[in-house]
């Protein structure tokens, strides 16, 4: 279980990697009852004439499990628009994993523009730190390293600090889902902090630089994609009725419906 809030405290040291994951079976006791079980597998289909989940585990070891009630709670997965170089170039921030390589590239980084004799826009380009996504997400993760760079760099390194630069990248508003006054608040605290926000589409990601609609094209050194979240693959293959966005229909008990808008089962249900 990750404690999805503090993943941007981690990637800068602020709160340690292990603070944020807790043993599903910590939370949920039962799980550790004999007639209980948690299996590290994913679900790949659902088949609901037999009422059985087909699942294949990390080792490529396939089995089914059988069901009387099933609940659908997959959560989801980073939306990337099909923009050429997303997956390929930059770093998601969904789970811990996730945060352990940002925060290896990210220190990485800075020890290597403190490198003698190092050219001052190559240092520059190495401590440009860009995230793609003004959401929650990468609002939180723009202010965590604005902190550590104002207040921890300039302790220890201030050429690397004068040398720093974060640059929060939107195509709409900040914090778009929010109140307004919580929004403006929010981006005045960044424009304090230093942050430079750019409201713009990505149209590419190459490795070293990011292209975006108005033409303009922005050297980084780490680039964080934080625009979203979107159906996962599970999800989208199983033959039920969704809406627009990929999510499941459901009716007023959480029932799903297959693809001809009639309930699948009484027993199917999806949640989150």
């Amino acid at each position: 279980m990750v404690f999805t809030p503090l993943l941007a405290s981690s990637c800068v040291g602020t709160v340690h990697n292990q603070s944020v994951i807790e043993n599903i079976r910590h939370l949920q006791p039962g799980l550790r009852l004999p007639q209980n079980h948690f299996y590290l597998a994913n679900a790949k289909n659902i088949d609901t004439h037999n009422n059985t989940i087909e699942c294949v585990s990390d080792n490529n070891s396939k089995f089914k499990i059988g069901f009387d009630k099933l609940v659908i709670a997959t959560g989801g997965q980073p939306l990337t628009f099909n923009i050429p170089g997303v997956h390929e170039n930059t770093y998601f921030l969904k789970n811990l994993n996730d945060s352990i390589k940002i925060r290896k590239k990210f220190l990485e980084n800075i020890c290597m523009a403190g490198i003698p004799n190092l050219v001052t826009s190559e240092r520059n380009k190495l401590l440009h730190f860009v995230i793609v996504g003004g959401g929650p997400t990468g609002v939180e993760l723009a202010s965590e390293i604005s902190n550590f760079i104002n207040e921890d760099m300039s302790s220890y390194n201030p050429r690397i600090k004068s040398s720093a630069k974060i640059t929060l990248i939107e195509g709409n508003e900040v914090l778009n889902s929010f109140d307004k006054t919580l929004s403006l608040h929010a981006i005045q605290k960044l424009i304090d902090g230093g942050v430079y926000i750019k409201k713009a589409q990505v149209c590419k990601v190459n490795k070293n630089n990011i292209e975006l609609n108005d033409g303009s094209i922005i050297e980084y050194g780490l680039c964080i994609w934080s625009t979203g979240i979107g159906s996962t693959e599970f999800i989208n293959n199983l033959n039920f009725n969704k809406s627009k966005n990929g999510r499941l229909l459901v009716d007023d008990l959480l029932r799903v419906y297959n693809s001809d808008n009639n309930l699948v089962n009484d027993n199917i249900y999806a949640i989150g």
